[in-house]
């Protein structure tokens, strides 16, 4: 939390420059009205730069330093698009900021809800011998191991968000998992192949 000053701080703080004695009144002077008015000012300016380094400070939520983030995390991505909504494109910085980390279960999954989207996944793995128990799913041949399936459950919905969203923004936007296909292609597991499906898509 970013430490916020009064008004009557600052006019206190202006006060307390001038120099002692009777030529310098701290009231009912012009001297007092016009650090009075200064002190106004220093207070509106101290509350802007406290929103800032509260709200723009962290990528996911800044809108006025949104295209600067963007640029500091190598966005517009072909991906995702450039031409979003201010929620779509913090989500945008939300899934690069996740990036990272192996490509698991839980990185997909922590992919996809940065996006927006609620997946499932399904790893086939053929029976083998020695290794499978009775009642398993014999699950086709061996080459189905360098598959893996992403189910998408439902589309992303993207609504229009009093104090997120800008003048022109569309009031609500609803999108299939393109952004998400993309991404997995390019940066899921190298060893095996990504089969999508959508579920109320």
């Amino acid at each position: 939390m970013t430490a916020r000053f009064t008004r009557a701080e600052y006019e206190r703080q202006l006060l307390d420059l001038l120099p002692p004695g009777a030529a310098w009144p701290r009231s009912g002077s012009v001297i007092a009205a016009l650090l009075r008015g200064m002190a106004a000012s220093l207070y509106r300016h101290g509350e802007r730069v406290a929103d800032i380094i509260e709200r723009e400070g962290y990528p996911p939520s800044a809108v006025q330093l949104l295209q600067d983030w963007e640029a500091a995390f190598g966005l517009p991505d072909p991906c995702l698009g450039d031409d979003g909504t201010i929620a779509e494109r913090q989500a945008h910085i939300r899934a690069r900021m996740v990036a990272g980390g192996g490509r698991t279960l839980a990185w997909l999954q922590d992919l996809a809800s940065s996006l927006g989207y609620e997946i499932a996944h399904i790893r086939y793995s053929p029976l083998l011998a020695g290794l499978g128990r009775c009642g398993d799913v014999l699950g086709g041949a061996s080459s189905n191991r360098f598959y893996y399936r992403v189910r998408v459950i439902g589309p992303r919905l993207t609504l229009f968000r009093a104090g997120q969203s800008a003048c022109g923004d569309r009031l609500g936007r609803i999108a299939r998992a393109d952004d998400l296909e993309c991404r997995i292609n390019r940066s899921g597991p190298a060893m095996a192949v990504p089969l999508l499906s959508y579920e109320g898509a």
